[in-house]
């Protein structure tokens, strides 16, 4: 016989709260209260929570001198941020390849487009937990050479690899 899990009359399950929370559509810190108080759990600091989730969430801004391009060989994928006027900050992700110690990106035409519109200096770059300003060079000369190491790396690439790919770019950080 199943055991039937008892609730204090007039107290909301850990489940329950979570749910009617969300469905309402409030922020996260809203959503932490509003948990805490329905289940009769011991309050914590809201602000405690926010620095905790703010220091080991957030990227941090890195230099040109941690700049190692093998350390980002073994990632999935990157971010790339753009700007561009009257749309501000714009991050999409994109494979990656390194070769020869350089960190190469190979883009399709919606992302080469996004490229070429950036209105900002340089471009930021998100990779694992640290966050960078780089430029990025075209570097036709390397596409072959880019396109065999994503072919080695991503499996799905025996079909990615028949749409266009008008841009491959090499990445390098932006001097501080």
């Amino acid at each position: 016989m199943a055991q039937i899990r008892r609730v204090h009359p007039g107290r909301t399950t850990p489940r329950q709260a979570t749910s009617q929370v969300f469905a309402a559509g409030k922020p996260f810190a809203f959503h932490y209260v509003a948990h805490v108080e329905r289940c009769g759990m011991r309050k914590i600091p809201l602000i405690f929570v926010s620095l905790l989730l703010t220091s080991t969430l957030g990227a941090g801004l890195a230099t040109a001198d941690d700049w190692d391009p093998a350390d980002f060989a073994d990632r999935d994928v990157l971010e790339l941020r753009t700007e561009r006027e009257g749309e501000g900050e714009h991050w999409f992700k994109v494979w990656l390849a390194v070769v020869d110690n350089q960190l190469y990106v190979r883009l399709g035409g919606r992302a080469a487009d996004r490229i070429n519109g950036n209105t900002a200096d340089s471009l930021g770059l998100r990779v694992a937990a640290s966050q960078y300003e780089v430029s990025g060079t075209p570097a036709p000369d390397m596409a072959e050479k880019v396109a065999a190491v994503i072919a080695d790396k991503y499996p799905s690439d025996f079909l990615i690899r028949f749409f266009p790919h008008p841009l491959t770019l090499r990445l390098e950080p932006v001097a501080d």
